[in-house]
């Protein structure tokens, strides 16, 4: 039973999402004076074959209303005694309220990958090194095979499915072709660094970078072309079904007795649109992201055994793709509910019109310093600290079949990185004790030799959105945050504070802020002890024993912030593993 349904699916259902990679590559190096030359270029040709017989299976959801309406008549006429809403009685019953089936979802894609480089390392003096260079990167946007791609024009009938939904058109109308958008040819990439040794010893020296880089839209991005109307889905919503006759129970003929379409389906000149439909497309003017990442850091040797660097790293993402909705429901004042959704589209026969755009922004700004101390006495010690911030307006890939985003004003979402942590610490030691060469042969086995290793780990907890599932913004979403109550403390004794929130109000998304609130840290202290023990010329033996989270400290995640659920309301769903010790003995000849 799920909250007041429930719910049975079939079981069995084969899913594949085989992936082929075919790679070549060339590089040259030349070297010329005071110059270090290097070009080449690279091919990739990649396909993604999706075998998914999910729907097959047909999902059918009992909520008691059958149960219910019986309940109002009396047993005498057939009624059920004290029934109310008993989604189990439906089920002995056989009276589905809701029945899903569908064909399944199937796609293949292909796409190809091509660059070309150029660059020129320059030692100008004995301590300073320039290095420029130039990448290009066409942009060949993946191509679904078999015409599986859908464009969205507004106003415009397609001449290839004449049926079709208005604005719903295809590869071989005006202005969609076999890839849904544009190829970009002007994705041209410089890179510059340098290099500077501050003293003639060596020991100082500052180095500093900028490079732009582009980025292809994933393969995964195109499974939304593996659905409508490729493939038919159909949603029975009605009180009175049969388990025993489903279709004809409901006035309809089963409209998969002749089989299921596969992934060798071709439609035909019309296809059997069904009302509602889902849309997926991607933007005609999409452009691929590019990112600029530009960095200064400072290395410097104390002594002989001791050196620290300090580096700054600045990234921004710019025309990030993003997923909308474009015929979300429009928000009505006074009139809008959960149950109207579909009546406030824009296109009320059509359901959402998934489309990716590229208009999403992104930043990173850090800071590390990493220190190094190696001495003669077999001690490494490495710490390295990072203070950072990450921005953007979504962490998840635009896909086909999914939206980023709530609304065209992606600004609603800008906040913290889902990944964002203001810091992270990381500690490695590693000892090797002395062989004890002096000492007699027990000691040198014994006590000689061993090698200690360590990690401390301390890094700030990610972030995390309060939101509210009531979907009081009444969008369908279901990205809607909570409102903040003003004065009232987030958290008490460390934990989220349920007065502190409240539903957002009718017809907004929420102001309590995308990822304004912060799980637990990590403190975490891993060890491992190991010893080779040399028993004759051709024998030997290996001891070795290791503790993670040494000292079992619970390290939770994955918090229930969703308001909308107070009895769980901050508790964590799920900690990483307590302490583990691990020992082995290795025979070596």
């Amino acid at each position: 039973v799920i909250g007041n349904n429930f719910n049975y699916s079939g079981t069995g259902t084969f899913a594949n999402f085989a992936r082929t990679t075919i790679d070549f590559s060339e590089d040259v190096l030349v070297t010329k004076g005071n110059h270090q030359i290097s070009f080449g270029g690279g091919y990739r040709h990649i396909s993604l074959d999706e075998v998914n017989e999910a729907g097959q299976n047909p999902v059918v959801i009992f909520v008691g209303v059958n149960s219910s309406i019986l309940g109002g008549i009396p047993p005498m006429f057939g009624g059920i005694q004290n029934a109310d809403f008993n989604p189990m009685a439906d089920f002995i019953l056989g009276a589905p309220f809701i029945f899903i089936q569908g064909d399944g979802l199937f796609t293949a894609s292909t796409g190809n990958l091509l660059g070309v480089y150029g660059e020129d390392k320059y030692r100008a003096t004995s301590r300073l090194t320039i290095t420029g260079g130039l990448r290009w990167d066409p942009y060949l946007p993946f191509t679904p095979r078999n015409g599986r791609a859908t464009c969205w024009i507004p106003g415009e009938q397609s001449t290839k499915f004449v049926n079709a939904p208005n604005g719903l058109v295809f590869p071989g109308d005006p202005g969609c072709n076999a890839s849904g958008t544009n190829s970009t040819m002007t994705n041209v990439q410089p890179r510059l660094g340098v290099a500077y040794q501050l003293d003639q010893a060596g020991k100082s020296a500052i180095r500093a970078g900028y490079g732009l880089y582009t980025t292809q839209l994933p393969l995964l991005s195109f499974l939304g072309f593996s659905s409508q109307p490729w493939v038919r889905t159909f949603m029975l919503t009605q009180p009175f079904m049969s388990i025993d006759n489903l279709y004809p129970s409901a006035g309809l003929t089963n409209p998969f007795a002749g089989g299921f379409n596969g992934p060798s389906f071709k439609p035909p000149a019309t296809i059997p649109f069904v009302q509602q439909t889902g849309i997926a497309s991607i933007a005609s003017n999409f452009h691929p992201a590019y990112i600029q990442q530009w960095s200064l850091s400072f290395q410097q040797a104390i002594t002989g055994s001791d050196s620290v660097e300090i580096a700054y790293v600045g990234t921004k993402g710019t025309r990030l793709s993003m997923g909308y909705d474009l015929n979300a429901p429009v928000y009505i004042p006074g009139s809008s509910s959960t149950q109207n959704e579909q009546q406030r589209r824009p296109i009320p026969t059509l359901q959402n019109i998934d489309q990716i755009r590229s208009n999403g922004n992104s930043s990173y700004n850090g800071l590390d310093v990493t220190y190094h101390h190696r001495s003669r006495k077999g001690l490494d010690w490495n710490s390295a600290f990072a203070w950072a911030k990450s921005i953007d307006d979504s962490s998840l890939p635009a896909s086909t079949f999914g939206v980023s985003v709530p609304t065209l004003d992606h600004s609603v979402r800008r906040g913290l990185s889902d990944y964002d942590q203001p810091f992270t610490w990381r500690n490695t030691v590693t000892w090797n004790s002395p062989e004890l060469q002096d000492r007699n042969t027990a000691a040198r086995v014994i006590l000689g030799s061993w090698l200690l290793s360590g990690l401390v780990a301390i890094d700030s907890g990610l972030p995390f959105s309060v939101t509210d599932s009531e979907d009081n913004s009444f969008s369908g979403s279901q990205m809607d945050l909570a409102d903040r109550v003003p004065g009232v403390p987030a958290f008490v004794n460390g934990v989220l504070n349920p007065a502190a929130f409240a539903e957002n109000a009718p017809g907004t998304f929420g102001n309590s802020g995308r990822n304004s609130f912060r799980q637990q840290g990590i403190r975490q202290i891993d060890i491992a002890i190991a010893k080779n023990f040399k028993l004759t010329e051709r024998w030997g033996l290996t001891f070795r024993t290791e503790a993670f989270n040494l000292f079992n400290h619970p390290i939770f995640y994955n918090i229930n912030s969703d308001r909308a659920t107070p009895v769980s309301f901050g508790s964590y769903a799920l900690a990483q593993n307590p302490r583990i010790m691990q020992f082995s003995l290795k025979l070596q000849f």
